[in-house]
């Protein structure tokens, strides 16, 4: 049984831990915080508690935006868990038959709050859409994961499947709106960005070549 206690989980908690193992993660200091993995492990459970891993409307109990906003939660502690797991080389505590939480709708924060009634009409982007793509690398990354998993002593992916599993990365990117393709040849598009938008196309491409490159790994012994 959980113990009894006056003190309530919000999501202002749950954002407060997730900027905790962020700064864990970047501490500056050549090493790894010993707290960051407990800390990612409180985070889950918290969220889980909070029932974020159901989505809201499964019980019909919130407001249009407090729905949304417990979506958003769910998927950054989703976002947060499989990339610092995989950074410690550790598997993920969110399994995908675990949650039936639904993605987030792409919305401008400037067009969406608490008083809305109906989500605004979706634009080619908002200020949302660099956090959607994230969580859609996420599942992508996870299913890359899941797919190439071998128990021990098992043969290693044949490169015909590890080069599919490319061109399938490669096809995502392609795929991008395109305010968030990355364009190494730089230019006019290059210096009339916003610096978020050229650091959020970086972030983009080089996790996802970052996934490349661990697939073709094996080969390289």
């Amino acid at each position: 049984m959980f113990e009894l206690s006056s003190y309530q989980y919000d999501l202002d908690f749950v954002f407060a831990t997730l900027l905790q193992c962020l700064y864990l993660l970047h501490d500056g200091k050549p090493r790894i915080a010993h707290t960051l993995y407990p800390t990612l492990g409180k985070l889950v459970n918290v969220a889980r508690i909070m029932g974020l891993h159901m989505d809201p409307d499964e019980h019909n109990k919130h407001s249009l935006f407090d729905a949304e906003m417990r979506r958003r939660a769910w998927w950054e502690v989703y976002y947060c868990d499989l990339f610092i797991s995989d950074f410690l080389g550790q598997d993920p505590s969110i399994h995908d038959a675990a949650y039936t939480c639904q993605m987030p709708a792409d919305v401008d924060d400037v067009r969406f709050n608490p008083s809305s009634s109906v989500l605004p009409s979706p634009k080619d982007h908002s200020n949302f859409t660099y956090f959607i793509l994230k969580c859609k690398l996420a599942q992508l990354v996870k299913s890359m994961k899941k797919r190439t998993f071998r128990e021990p002593g098992s043969p290693e992916p044949s490169l015909d499947a590890t080069t599919a599993f490319e061109t399938e990365v490669q096809t995502w990117l392609s795929e991008l709106p395109p305010a968030f393709r990355y364009k190494p040849q730089g230019g006019a598009d290059l210096l009339n960005s916003p610096h978020a938008l050229i650091a959020q196309r970086c972030e983009l491409v080089t996790i996802a070549n970052v996934l490349i490159l661990k697939l073709f790994m094996p080969f390289c012994k």
